[in-house]
This record gives structure tokens, sequence and C-alpha cells, in this order.
């Protein structure tokens, strides 16, 4: 009897060490799996960069790369831009981007190898996709000079909007932008900016870059509304002597508080239920902030 309950204990210290060890090996396989399986990028959504700049023949344009993040992977890049037209002195952007032209953009014919621009933006999107960002290279001036059947037109400003979009992503900024006119008909381009930290909104930020028109020469501005601060020097026509960045923090401010639609309008657009920190015109800036937040999950 003894040495069967000795025998018996034996068994049962083996079991405990070959449970703890089973235990310790599961542990293991978990934290493998887990690490294995983390996600490049924490929030899904499309993230963008946008740029402004002066096109060859003096006019306007904004430029823009769009990245898409699916269950933590990019799974798809956008490149695109508009351009504008002056006729007789009158400033429009056009109506359609270089994408939505199609071939109608007719690029097709000065193109040494015979490629409209979607044709090449399509080549450019897929070998980032297929190979990073990096894989594109360019010769001094600019020009694409490693996908000779694809792509050769300059190319340099969408792989430098590819990666800051790329970085949008891991920061989890989402941006809407809108491209317009100012009063006096000089281009503007207005946007919103959404920082997602754990699936909840951290922070709003609200800008804009407009334009000047001199001798009929346009230039964009160097710096922004909100970099200008005190310098944009809408104060003095203020009703509530309010600064436009500061108009502007404070939107954003009752925006992560109360929700977009705790800032109301008159019909307008000028804010009505903000009377002591913010009183301009914001149907844009809470249009584009809505925008920003449905981009991202």
């Amino acid at each position: 009897l003894f040495g069967i309950e000795m025998s018996t204990r034996k068994r049962r210290k083996e079991m405990k060490r070959f449970l703890a060890l089973l235990l310790v090996v599961f542990a293991a396989v978990s934290l493998t799996s887990c690490l294995g399986s983390k996600k490049e990028y924490a929030h899904d959504g499309v993230f963008t960069a946008i740029e402004t700049s002066i096109n060859y023949d003096g006019a306007p344009q904004v430029s823009w790369v769009k990245v898409t993040i699916e269950k933590g992977k990019v799974v798809s890049y956008y490149i695109d831009e508009r351009q504008s037209t002056t006729t007789d002195g009158v400033f429009a952007w056009n109506a359609k981007t270089k994408k939505e032209l199609g071939d109608e953009y007719n690029m097709k014919p000065a193109s040494p190898i015979g490629k409209e621009w979607h044709e090449q933006a399509a080549a450019i999107e897929a070998k980032w996709l297929a190979d990073g960002v990096d894989s594109v290279t360019f010769d001094d001036d600019g020009y694409i000079n490693n996908m000779p059947a694809e792509a050769t037109m300059v190319g340099t400003t969408y792989n430098r909007l590819a990666k800051a979009a790329l970085a949008n992503a891991k920061a989890g900024v989402v941006t809407a932008f809108e491209i317009g006119t100012n009063y006096d008909n000089t281009p503007q381009l207005s946007w919103v900016n959404v920082t997602v930290e754990k699936g909840k909104v951290v922070s709003y930020y609200i800008d804009e870059r407009q334009s000047t028109k001199t001798d009929g020469v346009f230039a964009w501005n160097a710096k922004t509304k909100k970099e200008l601060g005190d310098e944009y020097n809408m104060k003095p026509a203020s009703p509530i002597g309010k600064e436009w960045h500061e108009q502007a923090a404070a939107i954003e401010a009752k925006w992560l508080a109360d929700g977009v639609d705790s800032v109301t309008f008159d019909d307008d657009g000028y804010i009505n239920n903000m009377p002591a920190e913010a009183t301009m015109v914001g149907t844009t800036y809470n249009r584009l902030a809505k925008a920003a937040k449905a981009l991202v999950k």
C-alpha cells in the first residue's frame, strides 16, 4: 500500500509539472501569435496628404495622395491633382481632376511612352503597393527613371505625398479638404485634420491656405491662416475682437467637448451659438470635420 501511495504521489507531481509546462508553452504561443499579428497601422481608413503649387504655366494647382488601410495594412494608393485656368483675367478651378479627365487630359501625344496621365498614375500606385513607395526612383529633373514601359512623368511630388500620407496613417490623422476660392476669387485650400487614438477622436485641426494675385501672377501664401496667427489681422473686423486662429481653436475645442453638430449657424453661415468665442463663417469647417471623421474606422 505504501508503494502504491508513493507511486500515486509521483504521478501527481509529474502531472502538475506537465500541466505547468503546457501552460508556459501555451502562453509563449499566444504571445508569439499576438506579436506576429500586430497591425502595422492602428486604424483603418483613408489617409491623405495634400500640397499646393503653381503649374508650369503659372496656374495654381493642388495635388494629393490618399492611402487606404484595411485590417492594419495598406491596400491601395490614389494619386490626383486639380488644376486651374485663367480666362480674361478670371480665375477658375477645373471642373474635373486629372484622374476624372481620363483620356481627355490628352497627355498621351506628348508622352515618350504613349501613356496618358491616369495610366501612368495607376502604374505608380500599383508599384507602390507591390514594392513600397521607395521603389519608384527619379532622375535629377524629377522624372521617373525605373519604369520605362509604365511611367516616365515627373513624380517626385507624388512620392513625397505618399510618404506623408503613410505618416498620417501611422499617426492616426485623417484629412478632409476642399479646393475653392476666396471672396476676391483667388484660390484657397481649406482642410480639417482629425486625430484618432485607440478608436477615439483626440483632436481637431482647422486650417486654410490662401493666395494672392499681383499683376496677374498668382502665388500661394507662404503661411497658412493658423501659421500667420495674429498676423492674419482679422481682429479689427471681428465683432467679438477675436483673431481667426483664436476662433478656430474655440471651434476645435467645442467639437471635441460636445461633437461637431454642437456648433450651429445662421442662414448666412455665421456661427450663432458661441457669442464670446467664435462668430465667423464656419459651415465649410463643420462639413470638413464630418467628412474627415467618416474616413477613419
